[in-house]
């Protein structure tokens, strides 16, 4: 196919992503520029965007107004409006990024699923998010197109939700390729008088909520201290709900003058602040991916994660793995890499060479053989 005539519509649903910070969003607008930038023959690549999105430079979307702008993903409106907008909009594959498909009758749709965590862990999460994600997941039963970010929610959607295995295709995220190493001193320097960091700390990233377990790791890092009196906590994230609970645990074990919480931090200051940190930690109770850690490998720092989820699978042997119901493994591990600097440095380049392996590029390619299958075997 050469002619733009010729091509087939590739519609990936961006409504309140593009643009954004997001695990979400950043998939969204990384995987809608990875496919842009391959100079596609065969297919039209567009985005479904509402009036507030900031899609991409150079790429084509397709702003909802009027009577739709209210389709507004995670509402009931969605599901009420969506179905005729689909219907008129659609040709070639429609692609919806996460969990809650609306309903719709195009021909050729493909679903991202990142995780059904509230299924796996229910006790960590309200009723009405529990019941939210059962419904949706059992939806998927219907669709014969489903992308997983990770092995284990393939497996998971297998095992708990009962889904044809031969539905699901894994395709593993990417880091943007400003998270590198970083060797200017004073780049780091001017990072830490910003947020009047101390000079050695071990990092965590992301929200904190109780899924991301930040109760052990304090408790982890109150039983080590000690012996690292230089080393303080940074625990980097914009506010939510959970952050007084973990501050109040923080303050329970005498650790004010020790953990300090940076508020939401700018993109660009990202890859500074991990390649600044002695150690990442991750010891989340489940996750989908695990971006911030494939992040952090990238920057060269050493990673400790935890057992659960898809994290092994993003790690590999390029990092700590511990059990995250046991605080003190989790004390052992950070202890471990803090203590011994040659094993420090091992597990940053280790790092660097593992997250090397994860593009964005890849990741636009792998879709683009599920998007060719999907209109090849309707032929």
């Amino acid at each position: 196919m050469t002619g733009a005539d010729e091509k087939r519509r590739l519609l990936l649903d961006a409504r309140g992503l593009a643009g954004r910070r997001t695990g979400l969003g950043r998939y969204v607008t990384r995987l809608a520029g990875g496919i842009a930038a391959l100079q596609l023959d065969d297919f039209a690549l567009k985005l479904l965007c509402l009036p507030e999105d900031k899609p991409p430079a150079g790429i084509s979307s397709q702003i909802l107004s009027g009577f739709y702008s209210g389709a507004i993903p995670n509402t009931v409106k969605q599901h009420l409006l969506m179905p005729l907008k689909l219907a008129r909009l659609h040709e070639g594959i429609y692609h919806y990024p996460c969990l809650d498909l609306p309903f719709n009758g195009a021909r050729h749709v493909v679903v991202t699923c990142h995780d059904i965590e509230p299924l796996i862990a229910p006790h960590l999460f309200s009723r009405k998010i529990v019941l939210y994600y059962r419904f949706f997941a059992k939806r998927l039963r219907v669709v014969n197109n489903i992308i997983t970010v990770s092995q284990k929610t393939a497996d998971d959607l297998v095992e708990i939700i009962g889904i044809d295995r031969r539905r699901i295709r894994v395709i593993y995220l990417g880091a943007e390729e400003y998270f590198h190493p970083i060797s200017d001193e004073s780049v780091l320097r001017k990072l830490q008088n910003k947020y009047a960091l101390p000079k050695d700390y071990i990092l965590y990233v992301g929200n904190t909520m109780p899924h991301k377990n930040l109760a052990r790791l304090i408790l982890a890092f109150s039983r080590i201290h000690s012996d690292f009196p230089k080393v303080h906590l940074v625990i980097a994230g914009g506010p939510d709900q959970y952050r007084n609970n973990v501050k109040k645990i923080v303050a329970e074990n005498n650790l004010n003058d020790k953990v300090k919480f940076l508020g939401k931090i700018p993109e660009e200051d990202l890859p500074v602040l991990y390649n600044g940190c002695r150690l990442f930690t991750f010891p989340s109770l489940y996750e989908g991916f695990g971006l911030p850690v494939l992040e952090a490998m990238a920057c060269g720092a050493p990673v400790l994660a935890s057992t659960a989820g898809s994290l092994p699978e993003v790690v590999g042997d390029a990092g700590v793995l511990v059990d995250p119901l046991d605080v003190d493994g989790i004390a052992d591990g950070i202890s471990r890499v803090l203590a011994d600097s040659s094993l420090a440095g091992l597990f940053s380049q280790a790092g660097v060479q593992r997250a090397a392996v994860f593009t964005w590029e890849s990741c636009a390619r792998s879709h683009l053989l599920v998007y060719r299958q999907i209109l090849a075997e309707a032929i």
